[in-house]
């Protein structure tokens, strides 16, 4: 976003698009984008456009940017187009920033009531089925309660299974998200999945 308005600035003031690159590079701290900088610089220098050159870092620059920069480029307005593009990112940024925050108080009562919910039923649940057992015998439990106890021996003998399987959908979803296919099919998911489906919609 700050690469992009400050891109916009130089070229707006008249350096060429190469010169601009370089001072850009020189004054960047962050590593990855110095050595992205480099790259385009080097590949505009060897005679390619600005948007070929972008194309060449898909994972820093997605597809809206590159034909919108080859759009800037046919029409001689790269500045202007820029700039767009930086405002678009910067209200895009705000908006995500906005949902984080919102986000944050939701996940962390998520997230201590797991916690809370995985202590009762490893460590406090198993007490009361032999509370159970002693005032009840072998008469039944309601059928409720047998599924807690049930969830509860789950956590106690096989919580590594669960935890494994956590893991196991992690490393997945990570992989997948390497692909085009992939994050095809995880977008996809996202945005049909139930009640969270409309609220990445917006």
């Amino acid at each position: 976003m700050i690469f992009t308005r400050q891109l916009a600035t130089l070229i707006d003031s008249g350096l060429p698009l190469l010169r601009s690159l370089n001072v850009l590079e020189n004054q960047e701290r962050d590593k990855v984008l110095k050595k992205t900088i480099n790259g385009l610089a080097d590949s505009v220098q060897s005679g390619s456009t600005f948007s070929d050159a972008l194309a060449l870092y898909p994972r820093i620059f997605n597809d809206l940017y590159v034909n919108m920069v080859k759009a800037g480029e046919v029409g001689g307005v790269l500045e202007l187009v820029l700039t767009r593009l930086s405002e678009f990112q910067e209200k895009a940024a705000k908006i995500r920033n906005k949902v984080l925050s919102a986000m944050v108080y939701p996940i962390i009562v998520m997230t201590m009531a797991v916690g809370i919910m995985c202590f009762l039923l490893v460590f406090i649940v198993p007490r009361f089925e032999t509370i159970f057992h002693d005032l009840l015998g072998d008469k039944p439990l309601p059928p409720v309660t047998r599924f807690v106890l049930g969830v509860s021996n789950f956590m106690q003998h096989d919580g590594l299974v669960l935890l494994a399987a956590v893991v196991v959908i992690v490393v997945v979803y990570n992989f997948l998200n390497r692909t085009r296919r992939g994050r095809l099919a995880i977008d996809t998911f996202k945005l049909r999945m139930p009640l969270f489906g409309n609220l990445n919609r917006k």
